[in-house]
């Protein structure tokens, strides 16, 4: 594929919906750009402002706690294998504490419920129960301290 056709081809991409530069520079590659033509096109379209891994970190973890539940720690491992930058991962898990508090307690709410415990049961059963419920809630993301409040 020739640079000004997979230009055009990110570009439309980047316009449909947010991508992070990793995505799309492995995008290029898979379509057969070179990689000095991958490297050079994706920072056209972060100069343009095309890509932005900052807006793209925080559209990700918005979607990812109102659609898929998932806590900060998931969240923030998907983002760094995605390879965003600290910087941009950090500014996004900020806004689930300023902006999106409310949402990410109703995310934690629904997976704790995921594993009711039941508080009518003897004690081994319920701290058996509680421990599972903590385990589903460690494998979508959330802390034990989250858990706990």
């Amino acid at each position: 594929m020739d640079k000004d056709k997979a230009l055009t081809r990110a570009a439309a991409l980047c316009s449909a919906g947010e991508q992070c530069s990793g995505d799309i520079h492995d995008k290029l590659l898979r379509w057969g750009c070179p990689e000095e033509d991958a490297a050079e096109i994706v920072a056209r379209l972060v100069g343009e402002r095309f890509i932005d891994d900052t807006r793209y970190a925080l559209a990700f973890t918005h979607d990812r706690i109102r659609y898929a539940r998932w806590g900060r720690v998931k969240i923030q491992y998907a983002l760094r294998q995605k390879g965003i930058d600290g910087e941009a991962i950090a500014t996004a898990l900020r806004a689930i504490d300023d902006e999106w508090s409310e949402e990410y307690g109703e995310a934690l709410r629904h997976t704790l419920a995921k594993c009711p415990v039941d508080s009518s049961a003897d004690y081994e059963t319920r701290q058996r129960q509680r421990a599972r419920q903590l385990r589903h809630a460690a494998s979508h993301g959330f802390t034990a301290a989250e858990c706990r409040e």
